[in-house]
């Protein structure tokens, strides 16, 4: 069996959304202390999970998304809102939403997708639902309940940002004790283009 990788698609956050996000895992774990909650630098929106990719097919995978980036065009998103899968009342896994320009971000998914699939890695699940993943929690007895809904109003009016998508991310995901760490294995620059097409 070939050396894998497993390998997804996404969007990175500036530093300063990051470390506010941070900021909010924190708060967070007040109410969630038995949360995991991603560390600042692997925040992320996923546009697309490929599962295992040989290392020998990486070079293709990446070169694909440099085309879907090539053009895409500005996309200025944001943070809003906190929520849960697969709700408040029983989390599972504690998310930021995003907000701004959700079609412009639609589109680039679709192009990502339609390019991936081309040399061979279609997503494993097509559902696409924007979000950043903070934190999860694993079910199991003796576990402390988690109160998120006596915040809802205040989580569903959270927000940050915004700021303007600039690269798509190949990442790679590996397995650690506490939980998966990333790598990054290409970054797609988006070509940003005014009205007349010229960069």
């Amino acid at each position: 069996m070939p050396d894998v990788t497993r390998t997804f698609i996404g969007l990175a956050l500036p530093q300063q959304l990051r470390l506010k996000l941070s900021r909010l895992a924190q708060n967070l774990g007040r109410v969630a202390p038995k949360a995991r909650w991603l560390h600042q630098d692997d925040f992320h929106i996923t546009l697309a999970f490929l599962g295992d990719v040989p290392h020998v097919d990486i070079r293709d995978v990446c070169t694909a998304v440099d085309k879907a980036a090539a053009g895409a065009g500005s996309i200025a998103l944001s943070l809003q809102g906190i929520g849960a899968f697969p709700d408040l009342e029983k989390p599972r896994v504690i998310w930021a939403g995003v907000g701004g320009d959700l079609e412009g971000l639609v589109t680039l998914r679709k192009n990502v997708v339609e390019a991936v699939a081309r040399v061979g890695y279609p997503p494993d699940d097509d559902r696409f639902h924007p979000h950043i993943t903070l934190g999860r929690l694993k079910p199991g007895k003796g576990a402390p309940p988690v109160d998120l809904q006596a915040q809802e109003a205040h989580l569903r009016t959270w927000t940050a940002g915004p700021w303007t998508v600039d690269a798509i991310i190949t990442y790679g995901s590996h397995p650690v004790d506490d939980g998966p760490s990333y790598t990054t294995l290409g970054t797609s620059r988006i070509s940003r283009k005014n009205s007349s097409g010229i960069d």
